[in-house]
């Protein structure tokens, strides 16, 4: 399987977060994915600026070793909110798969609200029931190869779509941190460039 990667990082927007307790997932093995990006070339750079900070309110444990979480921004004036889910532990440098889901009415605010946060031309209707990334871990330096745990650590991902489909349009890269301890969520913006194809992969067009 071939993987398109890059490793800069591009500034992208400010917001600010809120915090409420969660029950947090426990850690264990998972299936991974090979990474084609040469070892020593991830970055654990982070954009020192975010799109959108979720608060954690669940985290649910899965038989196949995986945590759903639930987050929502209750901040705005539609309530926005996603499911994700992850693995409970997984090693920097790996590539992993990472499901987004729509928890109802919230994820609609939630592609609605970041199609006008990215002044994109796709008008989004609902937002998916799921959509899959490939999810490569960003480790504290360029060469970590160490396991982390979801329970005891911040988990940055970077996240890959439409990495393996013949029309590049729908290719998109973006940033999701993961934060249990502190009971937040990050999404950031890799490239505005990617925008468009962030909220396509995101929506059903209307």
């Amino acid at each position: 399987m071939y993987f398109r990667l890059e490793t800069v990082v591009t500034p992208v927007l400010l917001c600010a977060g809120i915090v409420i307790l969660v029950t947090a997932c426990g850690s264990s093995n998972t299936s991974q994915m090979p990474a084609q990006e040469p070892k020593g070339g991830i970055m654990s750079t982070i954009a020192p600026s975010t799109d959108v900070i979720f608060t954690i309110e669940s985290a649910q444990s899965n038989e196949d070793d995986t945590c759903t979480i639930l987050a929502h921004d209750k901040r705005h004036e539609s309530n926005i909110g996603i499911k994700v889910t992850v693995p409970k532990s997984v090693n920097a440098g790996v590539m992993q798969r990472v499901r987004i889901e729509s928890p109802g009415p919230a994820g609609d605010s939630f592609v609605n609200y970041l199609a006008k946060l990215y002044e994109v031309k796709t008008k989004p209707g609902a937002m998916r029931k799921e959509i899959g990334f490939s999810g490569l871990l960003l480790g504290e330096s360029p060469y970590d190869s160490a396991r982390y745990d979801l329970d005891k650590h911040k988990l940055d991902f970077k996240l890959f779509y439409g990495e393996n489909d013949p029309d590049e349009s729908k290719y998109c890269e973006f940033y999701l941190n993961i934060d249990m301890a502190k009971k937040r969520m990050e999404m950031l913006e890799k490239d505005p460039d990617y925008a468009e194809a962030i909220i396509k992969a995101l929506s059903i067009a209307p």
